[in-house]
């Protein structure tokens, strides 16, 4: 979540800088679509970390039962949404269906008698507080080069997690590792 919700937010406010920076003019009809689709990775994320989770107390099955509800949930939403909205329906369809799968999902986690650490839950109001700032700054640059918009929102960011300490020594310890290994 650290680093999915940032970049759905950044990629909400400059999504029509960056088709325009990656890609032509043609192509800023597609600027809802990368909207839209940005919020699923947050979703898809936080899935990553519950399946993992099933698969290490060997419930692989489950992992394939909520990849069939996922499957015909997508389907579903798809025979509605795609023939009156296109591919907005389609961006809309996978962000709910990732939804439902993140439901799914927890659902069966918390059957074996895991769920969240009362950590995660302060850190997530944590992540959420750095992210507001930072969509602010985005949005007030938005006129301003794209790249430098990103930069400046990963330095805000980056240095609100550390003011508000989401990272413990620990995890202080990998990033200084990480990114300086000399």
């Amino acid at each position: 979540m650290i680093l999915a919700l940032p970049l759905a937010v950044g990629i909400t406010i400059l999504s029509k800088d960056i088709i325009l920076f990656l890609l032509r003019v043609e192509y800023l009809g597609s600027v809802g679509v990368l909207q839209i689709l940005a919020w699923s990775m947050l979703f898809i994320y936080l899935n990553q970390i519950f399946t993992g989770l099933l698969e290490s107390i060997d419930q692989q099955a489950k992992v394939t039962k909520q990849a069939g509800i996922a499957l015909a949930g997508n389907v579903i939403l798809n025979i509605f949404l795609i023939p009156t909205y296109g591919a907005v329906g389609a961006a809309v369809s996978t962000v709910v269906t990732e939804f439902i799968t993140l439901g799914v999902l927890y659902y069966y986690v918390g059957k074996y008698g895991y769920g969240l650490p009362r950590k995660i839950g302060i850190d997530s109001i944590k992540v959420v507080s750095s992210c507001i700032p930072m969509a602010v700054l985005m949005y007030i640059l938005s006129d301003f080069s794209v790249i430098l918009v990103i930069l400046l929102a990963i330095v805000v960011y980056s240095g609100l997690l550390f003011i508000t300490e989401v990272f413990d020594d620990y995890d202080k310890k990998i990033i200084r590792e990480k990114l300086l290994p000399f």
